[in-house]
């Protein structure tokens, strides 16, 4: 939530931390795959709970599309 007094970390839960849903998860994939030039699954998105869960699908996307452009 923005505003949130909630401390961020890897460990932080989107969900239940930051009362985050599934659209709002599919949402932060759209400005990711922008920002980082990469392509994120939806279903994937809304998989991830945490910060470190969306910082490791956007590290694997990022070497996945570094593979295909080789």
């Amino acid at each position: 939530q923005i505003g949130s007094t909630t401390p961020l970390s890897l460990a932080t839960n989107l969900q239940e931390d930051l009362d985050m849903d599934s659209l709002e998860l599919v949402e932060l994939g759209i400005t990711l795959e922008n920002e980082f030039d990469i392509s994120l699954p939806d279903a994937e998105m809304r998989r991830c709970t945490t910060f470190d869960a969306i910082v490791q699908l956007v590290s694997r996307a990022e070497q996945e599309q570094e593979a295909r452009s080789a």
